[in-house]
């Protein structure tokens, strides 16, 4: 009996805090880079996403030069706040980028 219930207990616990991230894109961003660079903070400059690492922050519209903060990852991907609204997210939305490649999967709530 002492099993079941240390089980279902973990299971409890696992839920709660797997709840707290959301997983689903809500849609496309809108006029999105095809690419976000990273921000090269010795330089100033900007340079490709690197594959081999976690998620980056800050990140760079190359075209807007907008800059976008990492407020979570989690398996390979990001999701950003740009420091002005853009791409149409609305205010409870974030820009998830694929932190691998720099390209953008789409808006999630916050």
């Amino acid at each position: 009996m002492k099993k079941k219930a240390l089980v279902g207990g973990l299971a409890i616990m696992l839920g709660a805090c797997s709840s707290g991230t959301p997983q689903l894109v809500r849609g496309p961003a809108v006029d999105t880079p095809t690419v976000f660079l990273v921000v090269d903070m010795a330089t100033g400059g900007s340079k490709p996403i690197d594959p081999n690492t976690s998620c980056e922050s800050p990140l760079l519209d190359p075209r807007s030069n907008t800059k976008l903060t990492l407020v979570r990852s989690q398996d390979g991907f990001g999701d950003y706040e740009p420091e002005e609204p853009r791409y149409e997210l609305l205010e409870d939305e974030l820009l998830r980028i694929d932190c691998r490649n720099g390209a953008p999967a789409g808006r999630v709530s916050r």
